[in-house]
């Protein structure tokens, strides 16, 4: 099942967004921990768990 845009690509801000799905994955990561999204992966970025805390995110694009 494919996630549902909820804003189409944006071509100045290079960015498509999608609603958010109750039934995600989600990952716990902790103070160290990196996790490498593909393309196809759909994310919801910076959502914490438990007392607010600093989410700091890094796009590299790769030409394939």
């Amino acid at each position: 099942m494919s996630p549902q845009i909820s804003c189409e690509y944006d071509s100045t801000k290079d960015v498509t967004l999608y609603r958010c799905d109750p039934g995600n994955r989600y990952y716990d990561l902790r103070v160290g921990d990196f996790l490498i999204l593909y393309p196809c992966d759909a994310y919801c970025p910076c959502i914490s768990v438990g007392a607010n805390s600093t989410v700091e995110k890094i796009v590299i694009k790769v030409p394939c």
